[in-house]
């Protein structure tokens, strides 16, 4: 019924340095989050962006005019202007804000479209 300190006291030394080294790799993600460590690069967001915008579009419509503004590590705004060459009808979008994450998302799914049917051309 005794309790022996000598574990007691290593016990918590291990738990001590375990949660003292969890907060130092928590803070250091922290930090290199904040300075952008993990963030797209400019050449990559404008790419990107650009690639969304002309999906966005379709194939009727020709980009003519796009800006964009990295808000956010998560959240991109836009602004375009597509023209119907053959109407002159325009599409204007100002100041959309869009999570990155959905551009990279219509991006993949946009290839995988492309993709799919290419094999289909393929079998015919």
């Amino acid at each position: 019924m005794f309790i022996d300190n000598g574990r007691v006291a290593k016990s918590l030394i291990v738990l001590f340095a375990l949660g003292i080294s969890v907060m130092v790799i928590l803070l250091m993600m922290l930090f290199f989050y904040a300075c952008g460590v993990f963030n797209p690069s400019d050449e990559e967001v404008s790419t990107s962006t650009e690639n969304y915008i002309e999906i966005q579009l379709g194939k009727k419509y020709l980009l003519k005019s796009w800006e964009y503004e990295y808000i956010t590590p998560n959240d991109v705004e836009i602004s375009y202007i597509g023209v119907n060459e053959k109407n002159g009808k325009r599409i204007e979008v100002m100041e959309k804000r869009i999570p990155f994450s959905e551009v990279k998302e219509v991006i993949s799914k946009d290839k995988t479209k492309r993709r799919l049917e290419s094999k289909i051309e393929a079998k015919e």
